[in-house]
């Protein structure tokens, strides 16, 4: 039988402990859910501005609406959100950190998805930096609880779709 125990020196020691614990599990939920959702949300991210595929746009952009919705209305300690910085790690730059990853990733989806053709001219160097710029704002329209849909940032940061 193990008779071990963390000793406290007062009932708010053991509150405050119990708090952090609990705000460290709200917090690992958060980033879970985040990294979870957040392949998809890249790979529409790729496919609204890497390839062209007119009738899609609408369900793309309703999809990305949704999955960043979610991860906006998650919250820990009451009200509180991930810093910006965390949102970005986690939605875009831990797996698009640099263009190779990103040539990756559109390599990827045009194996995916055989249906669709990827745009003339298209420049991807110009596109990742578009992308990252937008998903840096989006991170802090996240945090702020600010956001509102992805069709906006698009036409933002001036990212065809069409």
């Amino acid at each position: 039988m193990n008779t071990e125990h963390k000793e406290f020196k007062s009932f708010s020691d053991f509150l405050l402990n119990s708090e952090v614990l609990q705000e460290k599990g709200e917090r690992k939920a958060i980033i879970d859910f985040t990294e979870e959702i957040s392949n998809q949300i890249r790979i529409h991210f790729v496919k609204l501005s890497c390839f062209d595929n007119p009738d899609d746009i609408k369900k793309h952009f309703i999809s990305l609406d949704g999955w960043i919705d979610d991860i906006q209305e998650l919250t820990f300690n009451k009200n509180k959100r991930l810093p910006e910085d965390d949102y970005f790690k986690y939605i875009w730059a831990n797996e698009m950190s640099d263009l190779d990853k990103f040539e990756d990733l559109f390599l990827e989806v045009k194996d995916l998805y055989k249906d669709v053709s990827p745009r003339k001219n298209l420049k991807i160097s110009k596109v990742y930096s578009k992308l990252t710029r937008l998903s840096r704002e989006l991170s802090r329209l996240i945090s702020k609880n600010f956001f509102t849909l992805t069709k906006s940032l698009f036409d933002e940061f001036d990212i065809d779709y069409q």
